[in-house]
């Protein structure tokens, strides 16, 4: 039997992580990626998918719920991964002490990870989070760019990632073909 497999997909804001994953071959890993399913509650809520559009009120319903349905998401992760499921992440990759932890988990299971982060340029990155429904305030993609920027620079991310595998990269298709090789080489 194969080693099951960490795939981490990261980065900023509007940075591509959907997407990307959405081009990779995919069929038996689990998604671990809260969007999907906290824009389909701020909906049943009545929340307004336009986040940068909210009030006060609507803002704190946002985080509230935002850190509701990422707990109960990730509270799930240990579940899979003692079911030896192929999982694929999708995050900011703004909490390096959660991704050690998870990292870690996953190792100590048997798990080979990959870490592909995405380093697209900010401009880019605001304008992919104005031409999505949920749309969040430009500070909080310049706020998610910078943090991913000075994880990069300072070592964070090749710290996390120095047993494993990790690609960081601007180039999208250079991701793509990245993560399709891996992904070859465990199937």
């Amino acid at each position: 039997m194969k080693a099951p497999l960490a795939l981490w997909i990261f980065g900023p804001i509007g940075s591509g992580k959907s997407d990307l994953l959405e081009r990779l071959p995919l069929a038996g890993f689990q998604r671990v990626q809260a969007d999907d399913e906290l824009e389909r509650r701020m909906q049943a809520q009545g929340l307004k998918l336009a986040v940068a559009d909210h009030g006060d009120r609507e803002r704190r319903e946002f985080r509230e719920l935002r850190a509701q349905v990422t707990l109960e998401l990730w509270g799930r992760v240990p579940g899979w991964r003692q079911e030896g499921r192929n999982l694929a992440f999708e995050t900011t990759g703004d909490k390096p002490p959660v991704f050690q932890i998870e990292i870690e988990a996953g190792r100590e299971l048997g798990y080979h990870s990959l870490g592909c982060g995405l380093r697209t340029p900010l401009a880019d990155c605001l304008a992919r989070n104005r031409q999505r429904p949920r749309v969040l305030a430009d500070a909080a993609v310049q706020a998610s760019w910078a943090a991913f920027e000075r994880s990069v620079a300072d070592g964070t991310y090749a710290r996390l990632f120095a047993a494993e595998e990790l690609i960081l990269t601007a180039d999208f298709d250079e991701a793509d073909a990245f993560v399709r090789a891996w992904l070859e080489r465990f199937r």
